[in-house]
């Protein structure tokens, strides 16, 4: 019964983990998608931190409690899930794609419009309604991913990413923390509570993250945090190395201790919130969701390769199991940096213009720029003279909105 339960919990954790940043990202404007999309990890975090101090809470108590608790807490909060769900609204290109444009126009303006100036929401929602016209006409099977070199970019260059992210070892370290907390030299106790440290990091600093996606963009977050948790990785390494040599050396293992610490710093401030909106932002409207998927298909099977094979690797040769990780972080990171394109601020109805979609992408080059955004700034919008780009056609003045 424990077994299938846990069946369950995960077929939603995992539809959880792709619906909801397609659904942000489509929801969200383009100059604040990135801190939108991003709270998914932060939530995420927050998650983590409830249930590291739910084990913790639970941990001294004897009998049944001591693993019922737990899931009577965790019942709670799918329940608030399901009320915040049924408030919420739906996203506005999924309803344009099935025919559904009033109640799209409705959101759009509803959630768009900037202090009673709705100028932004109308540009918006014309630039929406021509590209979903397009994609309508497009390629959506699951071969098309891999098939068609302008979704095959995208689905290689997520893929790539989702791996290198688990090929940190993050989840290695999540779920056997304890473990190498007591390789190092701490009492049971001591290794729940670091773990409970460890994972509030979490939140505070996803949403670091997620405030600072809008601002410097995703590439250099998303290097950051590859780079930089390879680096922690490293240092990890050294101390757990040198702990093993002089055991009575307390230094080692507090430094130990605090190598994986930073290593959760760079981790959330980059893989985890910046991954989780660079894989829903660059995939086109009619295949956002299987992009998605497949994104996390990539995460779940290096997570399910790494964490079967951890017991055996850290009881054999200890501390050298993380060269593994440090090697294909370090070869990631290198290529990451020639192949990661900058999305910061672009609609997602112009994404394809990175990865050479410019003939399936409905975009407006303007004469005079639109003064305002969905956050207020300036920024572009439609108007009288505006050229449309489509199928390699340039139409003039095509239903352009005036808005000076």
């Amino acid at each position: 019964m424990f077994l299938a339960g846990r069946f369950f919990s995960g077929m939603s954790a995992w539809g959880f983990l792709i619906a909801t940043p397609v659904f942000l990202a489509e929801l969200a404007p383009p100059d604040l998608r990135g801190f939108y999309t991003g709270l998914v990890g932060v939530h995420i975090g927050l998650g983590y931190l409830l249930a590291a101090c739910t084990g913790r809470g639970f941990a001294t108590t004897a009998g049944n409690l001591n693993w019922r608790g737990p899931l009577g807490v965790y019942l709670v909060f799918p329940g608030i899930m399901i009320l915040i769900t049924l408030l919420s609204p739906e996203s506005p290109r999924w309803l344009l794609i099935n025919g559904k444009a009033e109640k799209a126009r409705n959101i759009v303006f509803k959630m768009h419009t900037v202090k009673g100036n709705d100028e932004f929401a109308q540009a918006e929602f014309i630039e929406m309604e021509k590209q979903i016209a397009i994609d309508r006409t497009l390629e959506t099977s699951w071969l098309s991913m891999f098939t068609k070199p302008s979704y095959r970019k995208r689905t290689l260059i997520c893929g790539f990413y989702c791996f290198c992210g688990q090929s940190t070892a993050v989840l290695v370290i999540n779920n056997y923390g304890p473990t190498f907390y007591s390789s190092l030299g701490y009492g049971t106790l001591e290794t729940i509570d670091f773990q409970v440290g460890w994972v509030s990091l979490a939140a505070p600093f996803c949403l670091l993250g997620a405030i600072l996606l809008d601002r410097v963009g995703r590439r250099i977050l998303l290097l950051i945090g590859i780079g930089g948790c390879c680096i922690c990785l490293s240092l990890e390494a050294a101390a757990s190395a040198s702990f093993t040599a002089h055991p009575h050396n307390l230094g080692f293992s507090k430094f130990g201790v605090a190598a994986l610490y930073m290593f959760n710093v760079c981790y959330n401030l980059g893989v985890d919130v910046g991954g989780n909106v660079f894989y829903a932002e660059v995939f086109p409207n009619h295949i956002r969701d299987k992009g998605v998927a497949i994104t996390n298909a990539v995460l779940a099977l290096s997570d399910l390769v790494y964490l079967e094979v951890t017991p055996t690797a850290f009881a054999n040769i200890g501390w050298r199991f993380f060269l593994v990780f440090i090697c294909i972080s370090a070869v990631g990171f290198v290529i990451l940096f020639f192949i990661l394109p900058e999305t910061k601020g672009i609609p997602l109805e112009e994404m394809g213009k990175l990865f050479g979609d410019e003939h399936e992408t409905n975009i407006y080059y303007l004469d005079n720029p639109l003064q305002i955004t969905a956050s207020g700034h300036e920024g572009k919008g439609i108007d009288e003279g505006a050229e449309e780009k489509h199928s390699g056609d340039i139409e003039k003045g095509d239903r352009a909105l005036h808005t000076e």
